[in-house]
Protein backbone atom coordinates (compact mmCIF):
# COMPACT_ATOMS: atom_id res chain seq x y z
CA UNK A 1 0.00 0.00 0.00
CA UNK A 2 1.09 3.88 -1.00
CA UNK A 3 0.64 6.37 1.67
CA UNK A 4 -0.78 9.04 -0.39
CA UNK A 5 0.02 12.57 0.85
CA UNK A 6 -3.20 14.66 2.57
CA UNK A 7 -3.27 18.33 1.93
CA UNK A 8 -3.31 20.81 4.95
CA UNK A 9 -1.59 21.65 8.23
CA UNK A 10 0.15 19.16 10.17
CA UNK A 11 -0.92 20.34 13.91
CA UNK A 12 2.67 21.47 14.61
CA UNK A 13 2.56 23.97 11.43
CA UNK A 14 -0.78 25.48 13.27
CA UNK A 15 0.42 25.97 16.71
CA UNK A 16 3.91 27.35 15.34
CA UNK A 17 1.96 29.86 13.54
CA UNK A 18 -0.21 30.70 16.50
CA UNK A 19 2.69 30.98 18.83
CA UNK A 20 4.65 33.44 16.05
CA UNK A 21 0.71 35.77 15.91
CA UNK A 22 0.40 36.22 19.69
CA UNK A 23 4.40 36.92 19.82
CA UNK A 24 3.47 39.11 17.46
CA UNK A 25 0.52 40.83 18.86
CA UNK A 26 1.87 41.11 22.30
CA UNK A 27 4.96 43.45 20.45
CA UNK A 28 2.50 45.50 18.92
CA UNK A 29 -0.01 45.99 21.89
CA UNK A 30 3.44 47.07 23.88
CA UNK A 31 4.17 49.74 21.42
CA UNK A 32 0.41 51.24 21.36
CA UNK A 33 0.25 51.42 24.60
CA UNK A 34 3.45 53.04 25.25
CA UNK A 35 3.13 55.27 22.16
CA UNK A 36 -0.34 55.96 24.12
CA UNK A 37 1.44 56.73 27.39
CA UNK A 38 3.87 59.26 25.67
CA UNK A 39 1.18 61.16 24.08
CA UNK A 40 -0.96 61.63 27.27
CA UNK A 41 2.67 62.81 28.59
CA UNK A 42 3.11 65.17 25.76
CA UNK A 43 -0.23 66.45 26.60
CA UNK A 44 0.78 67.03 30.22
CA UNK A 45 3.78 68.74 29.35
CA UNK A 46 2.13 71.54 26.64
CA UNK A 47 -0.36 71.97 29.24
CA UNK A 48 2.03 72.86 32.50
CA UNK A 49 4.15 74.73 30.02
CA UNK A 50 1.58 76.81 28.83
CA UNK A 51 0.18 77.44 32.35
CA UNK A 52 4.15 78.53 33.45
CA UNK A 53 3.99 80.71 30.63
CA UNK A 54 0.42 82.45 31.57
CA UNK A 55 1.56 83.10 35.00
CA UNK A 56 4.94 84.63 34.42
CA UNK A 57 2.67 87.24 31.90
CA UNK A 58 0.77 87.76 34.92
CA UNK A 59 3.54 88.92 37.22
CA UNK A 60 3.66 92.54 37.89
CA UNK A 61 0.19 92.73 35.72
CA UNK A 62 -1.93 91.00 38.39
CA UNK A 63 0.61 89.65 40.56
CA UNK A 64 2.87 92.16 42.28
CA UNK A 65 6.46 92.09 41.73
CA UNK A 66 7.91 91.66 44.91
CA UNK A 67 10.44 89.76 46.66
CA UNK A 68 8.38 86.73 47.87
CA UNK A 69 6.16 83.96 47.06
CA UNK A 70 3.11 83.94 45.46
CA UNK A 71 0.72 80.50 45.06
CA UNK A 72 -2.18 79.72 43.64
CA UNK A 73 -4.75 77.16 43.66
CA UNK A 74 -4.40 74.32 41.39
CA UNK A 75 -5.92 74.63 37.47
CA UNK A 76 -5.94 71.80 35.61
CA UNK A 77 -4.64 69.39 38.08
CA UNK A 78 -1.43 71.56 38.15
CA UNK A 79 0.20 72.90 41.55
CA UNK A 80 1.61 76.50 40.73
CA UNK A 81 4.41 78.43 42.76
CA UNK A 82 6.15 81.55 41.74
CA UNK A 83 8.92 82.70 43.36
CA UNK A 84 10.50 86.69 43.15
CA UNK A 85 13.85 86.88 44.56
CA UNK A 86 16.42 90.48 43.73
CA UNK A 87 19.34 89.43 41.42
CA UNK A 88 22.42 92.03 41.84
CA UNK A 89 23.92 92.40 38.37
CA UNK A 90 27.69 92.38 37.91
CA UNK A 91 28.15 94.69 35.44
CA UNK A 92 26.16 96.02 32.77
CA UNK A 93 26.54 94.94 29.00
CA UNK A 94 26.52 96.39 26.15
CA UNK A 95 23.76 94.85 23.78
CA UNK A 96 26.03 94.44 21.22
CA UNK A 97 30.06 94.56 20.62
CA UNK A 98 31.58 96.74 18.82
CA UNK A 99 33.57 94.64 15.21
CA UNK A 100 36.78 95.76 13.86
CA UNK A 101 36.01 96.93 10.85
CA UNK A 102 39.16 98.74 9.38
CA UNK A 103 37.85 102.18 8.66
CA UNK A 104 38.49 103.75 5.79
CA UNK A 105 39.16 107.93 5.17
CA UNK A 106 35.75 110.19 4.32
CA UNK A 107 35.54 110.39 0.95
CA UNK A 108 35.31 114.25 -0.31
CA UNK A 109 33.37 115.67 -2.58
CA UNK A 110 35.41 114.41 -5.85
CA UNK A 111 33.82 110.47 -4.54
CA UNK A 112 37.19 109.31 -4.09
CA UNK A 113 39.58 110.83 -1.39
CA UNK A 114 41.54 113.20 -4.06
Amino acid sequence: MTRTRQRGFSLLEVLVAFAILAITLGVLMNIFARASRTAILSSQYSQAAALAESKLNALGVEFPLEEGTITGEPENGFAWEITVIPVELQSPQPPFVKGGLPSSPPLEKGGRGD
